[in-house]
């Protein structure tokens, strides 16, 4: 008798990126979603926390956290090794935090 069974991650849009995350992360995707969360240290249980006192994610912090994440993403892109989307474009930020993928196109 043979078992085989898969396992799937899904995410959802946070409410608290919803509300702000789009002008600094840019549009929601899942990939993006982990790509922040790897690079600033957080996980999905602290964005249900977002905006309470003493939560790790505060609108205060965002232009921080993006900042760190543009900075990764282009020394992704300048190492050869560009970070995709879900879509498999480019992974790209607000245009405040755009990330310089002009190499690539």
């Amino acid at each position: 008798m043979s078992l085989f069974f898969s396992l799937s991650e899904m995410y959802t849009e946070p409410w608290y990126w919803s509300m702000f995350g789009d002008g600094f992360f840019g549009n929601w995707t899942p990939k993006k979603f982990l790509v922040v969360n790897s690079v600033c240290g957080l996980s999905a249980a602290d964005w249900d926390n977002a905006g309470y006192a003493g939560a790790k994610i505060q609108y205060g912090r965002f232009n921080f956290f993006t900042t760190t994440v543009q900075k990764y993403l282009q020394e992704q892109a300048d190492a050869g090794t560009p970070e995709l989307d879900s879509d498999g474009s480019y992974m790209q930020l607000a245009p405040s935090y755009s990330v310089d993928y002009s190499r690539y196109e």
